[in-house]
């Protein structure tokens, strides 16, 4: 019981810890005024500031709870400024949140509300158990009990010869050894409950924006999409699709490719083609991009090559050059981890283990 209230408290404290970094960045960039838009970009801005301090570390081999103290005063920090400083804009923001999601019809919402919770449950008790788990659950175990990063096979428990740079290059993991040494928590119920849960909802919320970006703001329609998808989830499983990365695989980084950054940079490719011209649409399309590799390596190539097909395509609509190159600028990260990921498989750059 203390490991479920301990996981319900990490899964608390990281979405407060998006929804104060998501108003952050919409009040930077000027964004639309909605509450469900500060909470997914805060999720990728939390994934890209981590992998800003996890990358470094885990490439230099700095041992983990160095890692641990600093993104510890780094959370603080983020919580000490969106309450204190930010504290009513906070409130309003939550605020936005529930008006955003308020319809006359209510039982849309009790429907929708009582679909997720089936969904996070199903997910909890229904989830893979496989090699797969093995090696990811190992490799927080692995981190927790060496006070090391990738320095050890998650698997076996064998030292390396050098990192593992299919994994080394995100850190996801990391992210979550992070809350079980903060918490106490064992990494098979932070993972499959807390992690589980976070992809679920976030999937959820991506949903409902993009029902509301295609509907005009029909919270109605909106709720409609939410539940029609959820119900496409449950009754159309099948191996490697995308609902059974969100059932059974959601505490995975692969679940949220499939099923939060792939969506998220739909939604930003969406509200792009509305206005191609508008800065702000592109700092969205970077956001996603530049956190995809930090939430999952298996962005590696899916999230550049559908972003590229969407800039090329409204680069020919509109015969505007401007926005190849603006499409460019946005993906020279994932360029930059496509080419050093490139050259580690190669064996022309690897980082021997110390």
């Amino acid at each position: 019981m203390e490991q479920l209230v301990a996981c319900g408290a990490v899964i608390f404290l990281q979405l407060i810890i998006y929804l104060v970094i998501g108003n952050d960045l919409c009040r930077w960039m000027g964004w639309e005024d909605k509450g469900l838009l500060a909470l997914a970009a805060g999720f990728f801005g939390y994934f890209g500031l981590f992998q800003l301090f996890a990358l470094p570390m885990i490439c230099f081999q700095v041992p983990f709870h160095i890692l641990v103290i600093v993104w510890g005063i780094v959370c603080v920090l983020i919580l000490l400024k969106g309450i204190v400083l930010h504290g009513k804009e906070l409130l309003g923001r939550i605020a936005q949140i529930g008006c955003e999601l308020a319809v006359k019809q209510w039982y849309l919402v009790i429907v929708a509300a009582l679909l997720l919770l089936f969904l996070i449950v199903y997910q909890c008790i229904y989830y893979y158990s496989g090699f797969d788990t093995a090696f990811y659950i190992g490799t927080i175990n692995t981190t927790l009990h060496t006070d090391s990063m990738y320095l050890f096979d998650g698997e076996t428990g064998w030292a390396e010869k050098y990192l593992d740079m299919r994994y080394a290059f995100s850190g996801f993991y990391m992210n979550t050894a992070f809350w079980c040494r903060l918490f106490g928590l064992a990494p098979v119920i932070a993972q499959n409950y807390g992690m589980g849960s976070i992809c679920i909802f976030m999937a959820s919320v991506v949903t409902f924006l993009i029902g509301k970006e295609i509907f005009g703001d029909d919270t109605r329609k909106a709720y409609f999409y939410v539940i029609l998808i959820g119900m496409l989830n449950i009754f159309f499983v099948s191996g490697y699709s995308t609902a059974d990365f969100l059932l059974f695989r959601g505490y995975e980084a692969k679940g949220f490719c499939a099923n939060v950054v792939i969506p998220a940079v739909f939604y930003a490719i969406l509200v792009l083609w509305k206005e191609a011209g508008e800065k702000r649409r592109w700092q969205l399309v970077f956001l996603v991009a530049f956190a995809s590799i930090p939430v999952s390596m298996s962005s590696l190539l899916i999230v550049p090559a559908a972003i590229g097909i969407a800039v090329l395509a409204e680069c020919l609509v509109q015969k505007k050059i401007g926005i190849l190159w603006r499409g460019i600028l946005c993906l020279l990260p994932n360029a930059f981890y496509l080419v050093m990921y490139f050259l580690y498989t190669k064996k022309i750059w690897l980082i021997m283990v110390k």
